[in-house]
């Protein structure tokens, strides 16, 4: 994928991208957790930040510290600007890890498990398959697409009931709709792309000219940056989390996940 640059040449970077950046050279190295403390930003939302200025060579590690948890954690700083190309150029060719799925935290491969059972490309790519364990997915898959048209049957019966009563919280009711219906769409789009792709494989001059992306691109980009800042602001909402609420996370890994028998 071709970097966005400007026209200095400097790639370009995201308006959270910048402010973490900008932390650090406030606040000098430093750890995630640290990073998450002095900005006040959830740590799932600053960490991935923090490796994507990595990726693009403004920052490095530079050491490790122990965490208030007492585990050691890598320790970040900011590259010198006449070191950035080169470490930029270095992570290109750095040599994934690999690491035994079997190995990752329970809540971690849960969430993997939740969201490749939501993924349409992995959904259809099971039909494919053949044998008593790939059935047995199949199921999984059937359960989960069906569990998703129970839960949305349940929160239409939950907003008429609502609305029949006079309750305030109907429109947050709707609004939790809203939300269900705008994942659907977005889900819509990542199978179209994922078709066009297929097709400029197999089938030359049968796809979406390129001219034509951009737009949507910016749209999707636009999308993304209102969904951040609106997590943001759900989160100070809810301030802290009690012990019965469960958060989903996206799953950040900078490791090659080894199969076990692989």
């Amino acid at each position: 994928m071709t970097e966005d640059k400007n026209d200095n040449g400097a790639v370009k970077l995201q308006p959270l991208e910048a402010e973490v950046l900008a932390a650090f050279v406030e606040h000098g190295s430093m750890t995630d957790q640290t990073l998450e403390r002095v900005t006040g930003k959830s740590i799932r939302s600053v960490s991935p930040r923090r490796r994507n200025l990595a990726d693009k060579g403004y920052l490095e590690e530079v050491g490790t510290a122990v965490t208030d948890s007492g585990k050691q954690a890598k320790v970040w700083g900011i590259v010198p600007d006449d070191r950035i190309a080169e470490v930029r150029e270095k992570n290109k060719t750095r040599p994934q890890r690999k690491k035994d799925i079997r190995k990752l935290p329970l809540e971690t491969k849960l969430e993997i498990v939740r969201q490749l059972l939501d993924d349409p490309a992995v959904n259809e790519a099971t039909r494919d398959r053949h044998g008593r364990a790939w059935s047995k997915l199949r199921g999984r898959v059937q359960d989960r697409r069906g569990q998703r048209e129970r839960e949305r049957r349940e929160l239409n019966a939950e907003i008429r009931e609502a609305d029949r009563k006079g309750s305030p919280i109907v429109e947050f009711l709707k609004l939790k709709r809203l939300v269900y219906d705008a994942t659907e769409t977005v889900r819509a789009v990542e199978r179209f792309v994922g078709e066009d792709l297929e097709r400029r494989e197999v089938l030359a001059g049968m796809h979406i000219p390129v001219a034509h992306w951009p737009e949507v691109v910016d749209v999707l980009t636009d999308l993304g940056a209102v969904v951040e800042a609106t997590l943001e602001d759900i989160r100070q909402t809810m301030g802290v989390l009690g012990e019965d609420v469960i958060e989903g996370f996206a799953i950040e890994v900078d490791e090659i996940f080894e199969l076990p028998g692989a």
